[in-house]
């Protein structure tokens, strides 16, 4: 056969050594085609050596060999080498040319088998014996675990088991493969007894288990191999095991190989250990004997043989196996009921079973039936006579088992005649018998819902009104679990009227528990039926627990019903909303304020409202703010916090932000506004900065604050007119020279000169010479006004400052304006009073140079308190404060580097370092502008005249980065990098000047007057215009700049809460419209589920839904029920145990019921 392929595409095989070679010219390529025809032989393929392995082709190997001894161990696709090829096919020669050549006899395919691996599989036993004589490892292992013997157990190759067991020291025939199982152990599963008997001979044993601890023996009975498990008893009895040894072997759970044999469920191999004798009462790890697992298999022929065998060989004991116990102390009877055996509990009834014997529970086969549902196995115990007043250790009867495991699973009748032979035969009324707890089975199926049982007992003539240990009757349990159809049931017997309002431990009816759990309809048929509104021993009434739980439907239906429940107190004094606001029920508090209930405080002092602040309920507060009763929840006086609106503030400042939401379109806030006060205590900005706060603060100011601060502003304008008016009037040159005298400049400092020859000349090169030279002048009659002016004011602003500090004492001091105001008027005192005498010194100048700083800084602090431009000076103040502190901090590193050039450059002729205080001052200069760097250090530094150069250069670079570069950006990063706090503070700060302003005249201003001037509402109109067309338009402008400015500085502007609000009402309105579509469908399931119901009932059909009542779905596998003890705390209620269940709603209970309900009757139907 031959193949094209173009010279382009031809892979030269080679080893791997080749190709590391190859580029090196060392082997000339091994495949090579004939370039004339453009054709590829087989016979040069690299794999053409594996075929002519296979087929025995001696000569070709030999060549192929001779052109590449590679070859010798190169693997194919599957990973085979030409051994593996060889021993497949039995090619000896080939298999001795491979080996004489040093092929690996231990190589492995993809698989991990080895060429012994192949021939066993092939069942090539000359091929076996070759390879083991040349040395195969025998016991290497595959992939799977499995050696050669294994794969030749596997495919019942018992003369390859022979050849491979003539090999000793190379196969171990006891070798573990997976698991750990011998071939043994394989030969037991697959049922092979000729292999079996072969791996025997030759030395295999049977007491070797796997890793999972099984034997052979197990093994073979588990897989019901009754050949392979007859020749291991017989053949190991010959090779000296004896039976009672074999048949004792036990597994890892102590099963012996009877054990085994029941499970399979294999007769067979039952019977094969049977007939050696195998025991049926030895026990496993549970106590549980075969005879037990026969049992609970149920296999009827399997048990009648090994109690056949086990009669045979013990006839004087053979019964004591039906009474052996397990660990749970259940009989093979116990574990045939409980699994629903019929056949299998009648035979061991027959052969004399003990019927009612008891398990450790106290449970007899009867109540385990019923437990597991085995109604044919109750058929059975019931027939044969099996006990009916059997309890087990919590007092459940037969009917309590049935009703809380099994349901309905026998008819009336069966239940009428069981009932009927306990009362007769055993004088038992299993009816109304109580379990530990005091429940009768009418009790539990109230609880289950079990609607159909529930009927059949009150049929029987069950006690509807029995109560158990905590006086609950079946109607407080149908209640507690919203079982609706159950309690109609109970109420139509004829003792329904009388139980319907009947009490419980806590003395809570019927429908207080349903009121609680919020079952609407349970409360409707309650209403309807004339329960009574009593209340529970802590004085609560079905309206306390409804809006305890949140039950709104059940709130109307109680109020429909007794409109007079809305305000009624329990002994605490707490209404329905008190128990609302505890247990934070937002919408049952809406619902109650809707009802007009009665917002009056209870026995310790505590409205709803404040229960809600107190307890930081936001929901519960949210709701009764956005209800219309809101002004009066506020309005009422607080004992807790004297005003609510005080607590809001405290607590739930995003409440209050709804009471000022709710204000903006009517303001009834109180006239002293103490509300305010506490927003700045409590550093609440967002709400002092909301829309409502700025209005009544700028009502405020548009009433009499703007009056006051103008009349301020321009009493301090004329001031610093009068004041700077006086100054400019002044001569200056008149305080330091004649005419015939050089004038010099006040505080000026000469050089040391040694030329003073004259008097006056030495008097003016005394640095201080001068503070003595005083002139004097006349006053004009205007400088004389300004000055009066200017006097009055400062003793009037010094005797107001006076009254300050006794009215604030220490907090006096704190504030650092009050400073700065006692400099400006004391050096405005000391400038202006000497003038009156026509005298003007060089002191009086230097203290007008202060005084006039100080007032036109001081007029910057004055404009703090306009809304336009107060938020610029505040946060200036802010950044003048971070500033100060920071260079008070590095003033330390200015010293230093003053000082250090004083020392290295005082040589300078300019004086900018001759003296320690003009050193540090030029640093400070320098930092902020630069070094005149040619003249201080170039220059001096070429002429050879720069004391320590290296130093100084040292010194300057060094300052360089530590204060212009480092501190200078660090003073920037101050200043503006956190511009977004400072402009918070700044806003809190500007705010609470206008607060403290207001205050301050409020207290000192008349009432008549605060009565005239102040506002209980405001209304805007943002689109009016001015009557004047020019005046209106400039001052819409400066509205429009007024309200960017706001913007800007306020948390939230109005537009964007305005939008945000319009984009809620407009969610709610979607969420109530979704309510009531939902609302409508159930509406529309329920009218569909009762027309539903009709129809079967007329068409007399049976659905298995109908057995069960509606309401809260209980987990039949709890037998406990939740109790509470009674006592005075609401929490320790039985019924209040639902807080810690799930709660179904009103009507979320019904659904899930009547949809599966709906289902099943329209695929009866259909």
């Amino acid at each position: 056969m031959r193949f094209f392929a173009s010279l382009a595409h031809i892979v030269n095989w080679r080893s791997n050594d080749d190709q590391k070679t190859a580029s090196n010219g060392l082997k000339a390529p091994v495949v090579r085609a004939h370039e004339s025809d453009d054709i590829c032989r087989i016979e040069d393929s690299p794999f053409y050596i594996f075929r002519a392995s296979g087929q025995g082709l001696l000569t070709v190997v030999e060549r192929l060999l001779d052109e590449d001894e590679d070859r010798l161990n190169a693997k194919d696709s599957r990973g085979w080498t030409c051994l593996h090829h060889a021993s497949a096919r039995a090619k000896i020669k080939i298999i001795d040319l491979l080996l004489g050549r040093g092929a690996d006899i231990n190589a492995t395919d993809d698989e991990g088998n080895t060429a012994l691996h192949v021939a066993a599989e092939k069942n090539k036993r000359d091929v076996i014996e070759h390879l083991l004589v040349h040395g195969a490892d025998g016991n290497k292992l595959n992939i799977k675990h499995w050696a050669p013997i294994h794969i030749a157990t596997m495919l019942n190759h018992p003369a390859i088991i022979e050849e491979l067991a003539a090999f000793p020291d190379l196969v171990d025939v006891n070798i573990g493969g997976l698991n750990s199982g011998t071939a043994l152990h394989l030969a037991a599963i697959f049922d092979l007894p000729e292999v079996c008997s072969v791996l025997l001979k030759v030395g295999c044993k049977m007491c070797q288990p796997c890793s999972n601890g099984f034997y052979p023996i197990h093994m073979a009975a588990k897989n019901a191999s009754t050949k392979t498990l007859e020749q291991l008893l017989q053949q190991g009895e010959g090779m000296g095991y004896s039976r009672v040894l074999m048949l004792g072997f036990c597994d890892g759970e102590n099963n012996s190989p009877l054990h085994s044999a029941v499970n399979s469920g294999d007769l067979g191999a039952v019977q094969v250990c049977l007939n050696h004798g195998a025991r049926i009462d030895v026990r496993q790890s549970d106590q549980a004997t075969a005879f037990h697992l026969a049992a609970t298999q149920g296999t009827l022929s399997i048990v009648k043989a090994m109690f056949e065998a086990h009669k045979c060989a013990s006839p004087t004991t053979y019964t004591e196996v039906l009474q052996s116990r397990d660990v749970l102390e259940m009989t093979p009877l116990h574990r045939a009921a409980m699994f629903d055996h019929p056949e299998v509990v009648r035979y061991l009834i027959e052969q004399g079973s003990d019927i009612n014997a008891l398990d450790s529970e106290q449970r007899s086969p009867l109540l385990l039936a019923a437990v597991r549902c085995g109604v044919s196995s109750i058929r059975v115990l019931l027939s044969h006579n099996a006990s009916l007043s059997v309890r087990d250790d919590e007092k459940h009867n037969l009917l309590h088992f049935m009703v809380i495991y099994s349901g309905s699973i026998l008819t009336e009748a069966e239940l009428g005649a069981i009932c009927a032979k306990a009362q007769v035969e055993e004088n038992v009324n299993l009816l109304n018998q109580k379990n530990v707890d005091g429940c009768t089975p009418l009790h539990l199926a109230s609880k289950q819902g079990n609607l159909r049982f529930t009927e059949s007992l009150i049929a029987l003539g069950a006690t509807v009104n029995l109560k158990n240990n905590e006086d609950r009757s079946p109607l407080h349990f149908a209640a507690r679990y919203g079982r609706v159809n159950t309690i109609r049931r109970l109420l139509a017997s004829h003792l329904g009227p009388n139980m319907i309002n009947e009490t419980d431990g806590g003395g809570m009816t019927a429908l207080h528990i349903a009121s609680m759990n919020g079952y609407a309809k349970v409360v409707q048929i309650l209403l309807h039926k004339g329960a009574l509104l009593h209340k529970d021993f802590l004085g609560r009434t079905p309206l306390h627990l409804a809006a305890e739980g949140g039950h709104n439907p059940t709130i109307r239906l109680l109020l429909a019903f007794h409109a007079n429940l809305i305000d009624q107190c329990d002994k605490e004094n707490n209404t329905a909303l008190h128990f609302a606001a505890i247990a934070n029920k937002p919408q049952a508090c809406e619902l109650l304020l809707s009802y007009n209930c009665s917002l009056k405080d209870n026995d310790a002092g505590r409205s709803a409202f404040d229960i809600a602040i107190e307890n930081a309920q936001v929901e519960v507060a949210a709701s009764m703010i956005q209800h219309d009763r809101w002004k009066e929840l506020l309005e009422r006086p607080s004992t807790l916090y004297k005003c609510a609106l005080l607590g809001l503030i405290q607590t739930l400042p995003e409440v209050h932000k709804l009471v000022l939401d709710r204000c903006r379109q009517i303001s009834n806030a109180d006239i002293g506004s103490p509300e305010y006060c506490t927003m700045v205590k409590y550093g609440r900005v967002e709400l002092l900065s909301h829309p409502v706060c700025l209005q009544f603060l700028s009502m405020k100011w548009r009433a009499y604050g703007c009056l006051f601060y103008a009349v301020n502003l321009t009493i301090y304008l004329l001031f610093i007119a009068a004041l700077t008016g006086v100054v400019a009037c002044l001569d200056p040159s008149l305080m330091w020279g004649s005419d015939d005298e050089p004038s010099k400049q006040p505080g000026a400092v000469d050089m040391p000169d040694n030329n003073c020859t004259s008097a006056h000349e030495e008097q003016f090169c005394d640095p201080y010479a001068f503070l003595d030279v005083v002139r004097r002048r006349e006053m004009n009659a205007a400088e004389m006004i300004m000055m009066i002016y200017v006097a009055i004011f400062v003793v009037a602003n010094m005797f107001k400052e006076f009254l300050q500090l006794m009215e604030q004492k220490w907090a006096y001091f704190t504030d650092p304006v009050n400073f700065t105001e006692w400099t400006l008027y004391i050096t405005s005192a000391m400038f202006v009073f000497p003038l009156f005498g026509g005298n003007l010194s060089v002191t009086q100048w230097g203290c007008c140079a202060v005084a006039i700083f100080l007032a036109w800084f001081n007029l910057l602090l004055y404009l703090q308190r306009l809304d336009s431009v107060g938020i610029y000076v505040v946060m200036f103040l802010q950044i003048l404060s971070t500033v100060i502190r920071v260079m008070v901090v590095f003033s330390v590193l200015l010293i230093a580097f003053g000082f250090t050039f004083h020392i290295l450059l005082s040589y300078d002729p300019r004086g900018s370092f001759y003296n320690p205080f003009i050193s540090v001052i030029h640093a400070i200069l320098v930092t902020m502008g630069g070094w005149e760097f040619n003249t201080i250090f170039v220059e001096p530094f070429l002429d050879g005249k720069l004391p320590f150069p290296y130093l100084n250069f040292f010194f300057l670079v060094l300052f360089i980065i530590l204060m212009p570069i480092l501190f200078v950006n660090l003073l920037i990063g101050l200043a503006v990098g956190d511009i977004e706090m400072i402009l918070k503070d700044a806003k809190l700060k500007r705010l609470a000047m206008q607060v403290e302003y207001h205050t301050d005249l409020e207290d000192r201003l008349p009432m008549w007057f605060l009565n005239r001037v102040d506002k209980l509402s405001v209304s805007i109109y943002p689109n009016k215009c001015s009557s004047s067309r020019f005046f209106g338009q400039l001052m819409s402008a400066f509205n429009a700049m007024t309200n960017f400015n706001s913007a800007t500085f306020a948390d939230g502007s109005s537009s964007t809460d305005l939008r945000d609000t319009v984009a809620n009402n407009a969610l709610f309105d979607e969420v109530g419209k979704s309510k009531r579509r939902l609302k409508e469908v159930q509406t529309q399931l329920d009218k569909q589920y009762d027309l539903l119901r009709l129809i079967v009932q007329k068409m007399d059909i049976i659905s298995e839904a109908d057995q069960f009542d509606e309401g809260e779905d209980i987990e039949s596998s709890k037998l406990q029920i939740t109790t509470l003890t009674n006592s005075s705390s609401a929490n320790e209620d039985f019924f209040e145990s639902s807080r810690r269940l799930k709660t179904c709603s009103d009507n979320s209970a019904t659904k899930p019921r009547s949809t599966l309900r709906a289902k099943s009757l329209v695929n009866k139907l259909s």
